[in-house]
């Protein structure tokens, strides 16, 4: 049984995310490259020290690469310690990251796509999303077969999915289907739909000029979450990103399918964990979101990182969503191998910014509400009550 590293996308980033990754000398190398790349101090936005304009964290343009560099250098601290992953997967921008550490670009490649990315889908415009939760699946399917400009963008669980496409289609759908809460989202564009075409095809343009290598770790895409090391196949699939939904449903099962048993999520909070904790019976979440969680690189040994407890929260592709109507899951101590127990700090603060339009259980109206986001993402915590410590990662074999 083995190890999967997962990577969260947008709505997982929070103020102080790369605490001691801009002191570390890698750190120090990649934050200064993306701010070469990007015109601004990226380091100074992740901090909140930044001033004027373009300075908020929780802008697309800045959220994007911020969440690539953060979780590439543990990426890369964790390759320092000797310690690999089995398969490798990522939530819509995790995806870049997953590539990245199958080592199919290096970091300024990933950095220049994810910019490039980033500046796309912030000047998006048109279209809607909605969160819905709690609701009959061959249901919701039909009603999306039968509505015009209507995708499902995110299939998150069994119990959670963000639609996209036209105010219209999305409101048709919300009405058509009995569910527990529909949350209209606050984003600039109907992301993860056909209504990406635009953005989709300029971002192809750049990725025809790259040489894809092939990943030394197999990788579940977002639009095929099969097992694949194939640099071009990999490439084409990443391609379709934009426009087709985010199956990470599918990917937790195929996790399970290839003997996973446990998964590490790189980068901050515990959005996907959560997923997982509730998806995957068998299945151990556990998190990597800072150089407290490594320790001392080659020492084996895990050290108290930034992992917190927190109410979860639905990952939207590139909006978060907290869920104030449930509560965290109770602390479960994941196997130990040695000694020592992280133990988790606050996950930060920062509300999600909804439109208005959240329903309760029974039928889902049409929810109005602005839902203009200029690019802004979602910032919010998203951390679950799970510890792990021992002398490497959890799944992993021991060292000798």
């Amino acid at each position: 049984m083995g190890n999967a590293w997962v990577f969260p996308g947008q709505g997982s980033q929070k103020q102080g995310m790369a605490a001691g990754l801009t002191e570390h000398p890698l750190g120090k190398e990649r934050f200064a490259l993306a701010s070469e790349l990007l015109g601004r101090d990226l380091a100074a936005i992740c901090a909140g020290e930044a001033s004027g304009e373009l300075s908020d964290l929780n802008d697309t343009r800045n959220t994007q690469p911020a969440l690539f560099v953060v979780e590439s250098c543990l990426v890369d601290l964790l390759h320092e310690q000797g310690r690999q992953a089995e398969l490798l997967a990522g939530h819509s921008l995790g995806e870049l990251v997953a590539l990245y550490a199958g080592g199919v670009f290096d970091a300024r490649t990933g950095i220049e796509l994810v910019i490039r990315r980033s500046q796309l889908m912030a000047a998006a415009g048109g279209g809607a999303m909605t969160a819905v939760m709690g609701f009959d699946r061959s249901a919701l399917e039909d009603a999306v077969a039968n509505t015009a400009d209507v995708v499902i963008a995110n299939d998150n669980s069994d119990a959670q999915v963000v639609l996209s496409g036209s105010q219209e289609g999305v409101d048709a759908v919300v009405a058509a289907v009995t569910c527990k809460r529909a949350v209209p989202l606050a984003v600039s564009g109907a992301f993860h739909s056909p209504f990406m075409a635009e953005p989709a095809a300029a971002f192809a343009e750049q990725l025809d000029g790259l040489s894809f290598a092939d990943s030394r770790v197999p990788v579940l895409s977002n639009t095929d979450p099969t097992p694949c090391t194939d640099g071009a196949q990999l490439k084409q699939r990443l391609r379709a990103q934009m426009t087709t939904g985010v199956r990470w449903r599918e990917t937790m099962q195929a996790l399970a399918a290839e003997g996973i048993s446990t998964t590490v999520e790189v980068g901050p909070g515990a959005v996907l964990s959560g997923l997982i904790k509730r998806s995957l019976k068998g299945v151990t979440p556990a998190q990597i979101n800072g150089p407290g969680s490594l320790g001392q690189a080659g020492d084996g040994q895990l050290r108290p990182g930034a992992l917190a407890a927190s109410k979860p929260h639905l990952p939207g592709g590139e909006v978060g969503l907290r869920h104030a109507d449930l509560s965290p899951v109770p602390a479960r101590p994941l196997p130990r191998h040695g000694a020592g127990a992280p133990q988790r700090t606050s996950g930060g603060g920062g509300q999600p910014r909804l439109a208005s339009g959240s329903t309760a259980a029974g039928p889902c109206p049409a929810a109005a509400g602005e839902l203009h986001g200029q690019g802004r993402a979602v910032q919010n915590p998203c951390d679950w009550p799970v510890d792990h410590g021992h002398g490497g990662l959890p799944g992993e074999p021991r060292r000798q």
